[in-house]
């Protein structure tokens, strides 16, 4: 688990900075994006980084008390030992696509506090 925050802290510590440098965002067609300030964005950076820099028990401040985790970052966890033997709810998530047909992944329902702790 302190192995994927320190991934995780690395990605934000060095990511994010050259991110924000390059205000260009590239917005998929059919999604709505509202650009914010550089001084919003610099805040929920050092926000993110607080968080994922403190102990594994307070990644709560970012993610609440539960959430969706999304199928691509759900693929990738889900057989990560601190998430062995939860009982963690899946969630279809359902996405259309251009040529009418729905397209179904499997996510999950992160709910409990030690879900959310492992997580």
């Amino acid at each position: 688990m302190r192995k994927l925050l320190s991934i995780m802290l690395l990605l934000v510590v060095f990511a994010l900075p050259g991110l924000a440098a390059d205000d260009s965002v590239i917005v998929p067609e059919g999604v709505t994006y509202i650009k914010t300030s550089p001084e919003v964005n610099a805040k929920a950076r050092a926000l993110i980084a607080s968080a994922l820099a403190t102990q594994p028990y307070k990644i709560e401040s970012i993610f609440g008390e539960g959430f969706v985790c999304g199928p691509e970052l759900w693929t990738a966890l889900k057989s990560h030992t601190a998430l062995k033997g939860m009982e963690i709810s899946p969630a279809e998530i359902k996405i259309p696509q251009a040529d009418g047909s729905i397209q179904e992944l499997e996510g999950a329902l992160i709910q409990e506090q030690p879900e959310v702790t492992a997580f």
